[in-house]
């Protein structure tokens, strides 16, 4: 018995709602013949960001749009992801290297780690590739990738001595992230090429190896830990200690 009155006062609404949008229609085709109505632009219209769990705004009728009460907001405009300037400025350098290079960086939950690319303004192809393994902040890994590759370039050893221009790259790195007093501490690697050579430098236990043309590989670094002698004697001449394995002063 109840379900009689409940079907005839859908009907009645949804014809009421027909001949609304019929009207609202027509309402619009006379604007659009009239030449009172505009299209909104894209920068009229700003962008929402929605999560599954917001409320779907309402799409406003295109009578608000040109309305002094606010601008209307567009429901269906996508958030855009934007790249991290590092990995644009990686994807640049690989446009423009004379080598085949492709990078990739897997960074840990800490993500602390950091890597560069850079081919010379102006120069003959000449390209350093850099990879910071930070820790305990990524302070220092950042600083460096954003300034070694400049420091290399405007070195006055390059590109006569390149074995001493990343030294000194890398030890200028080293004072600038101690004076500007930047948290944690990093590995380096870095690889450079110059005409036909390619030269290496790094600081901690951070690798790299090249692939020879006739197969195999050939290591370019030599890890400084204190399993090797040669790394506990510079340490213990530079005034240090090494206690259980560790650098303890």
């Amino acid at each position: 018995m109840a379900s009689a009155p409940d079907r005839t006062e859908s009907q009645d609404t949804a014809a009421a709602d027909k001949e609304e949008k019929e009207e609202r229609e027509e309402e619009d085709e006379d604007m659009e013949e009239e030449g009172e109505y505009q299209q909104p632009s894209p920068m009229d219209v700003g962008p929402v960001c929605m999560s599954p769990r917001s409320p779907r705004p309402s799409v406003p009728s295109r009578r608000n749009f040109g309305s002094a009460r606010g601008v209307p907001q567009s429901p269906v405009t996508p958030c855009t992801p934007v790249k991290p300037v590092w990995q644009m400025r990686c994807e640049e350098a690989c446009q423009r290297c004379p080598y085949p290079t492709h990078f990739a960086l897997k960074q840990s939950s800490k993500g602390e780690d950091r890597l560069t690319m850079d081919v010379r303004p102006g120069g003959n192809g000449e390209t350093v590739w850099a990879v910071f393994d930070g820790h305990r902040s990524h302070d220092v890994a950042g600083h460096a990738a954003r300034i070694v590759p400049g420091l290399v370039w405007q070195s006055d050893y390059w590109p006569n001595s390149p074995g001493e221009a990343l030294r000194s790259a890398l030890c200028e790195a080293n004072e600038s992230a101690r004076k500007e007093e930047l948290r944690g501490g990093s590995t380096a690697i870095v690889v450079a090429s110059t005409g036909d050579s390619i030269w290496c430098c790094n600081a901690g236990d951070s690798r790299a190896v090249v692939a020879l043309r006739g197969g195999g590989v050939h290591r370019l670094s030599v890890d400084h830990t204190t399993s090797c002698p040669e790394e506990v004697s510079r340490i213990q001449a530079a005034g240090g200690t090494v206690e259980w394995g560790c650098v303890g002063g």
